[in-house]
């Protein structure tokens, strides 16, 4: 959102069409560019919070949902990962391991492609003698 608005020059509006947190309903959020590094914002409030591996979560409320409610909450989700065949929070992760773990991309295989278990070599007859 920052680059968005430094790139507009002052004075400048941007509009950014958004979708409220609470109630679902979608919101026009209008943005002013007041200086370099500030800007007015009308129509609408926005919340921030700073993920783990340092991106930006940012949630908007429409102008009435806000006046009802002004508290952005954004609770914390325990994580688990599966390590070497148990579940372990990644809270307790070191630094490092963190970042690896926030790192990491899911791929999917569609069902068409997904491998099957091929039967053994091996007869069960051979090695019950």
């Amino acid at each position: 959102m920052k680059d968005l608005i430094t790139k507009a020059g002052d004075n400048q509006f941007i509009n950014f069409k958004v979708t409220c947190m609470d109630c679902g309903k979608d919101f026009t959020l209008k943005v002013k560019r007041t200086g370099p590094e500030s800007a007015e914002i009308t129509g609408g409030a926005v919340g921030v919070k700073k993920g783990k591996a340092g991106e930006k979560e940012y949630r908007f409320k429409c102008p009435t949902c806000f006046a009802t409610d002004q508290n952005f909450e954004f609770p914390d989700c325990e994580v688990y990962s599966r390590v070497v065949g148990y579940l372990r929070p990644v809270a307790q992760f070191n630094d490092v391991k963190q970042a690896e773990f926030y790192a990491r991309k899911t791929y999917k295989i569609p069902v068409e492609e997904k491998l099957t278990v091929k039967e053994s070599r091996y007869d069960e007859e051979r090695f019950i003698n």
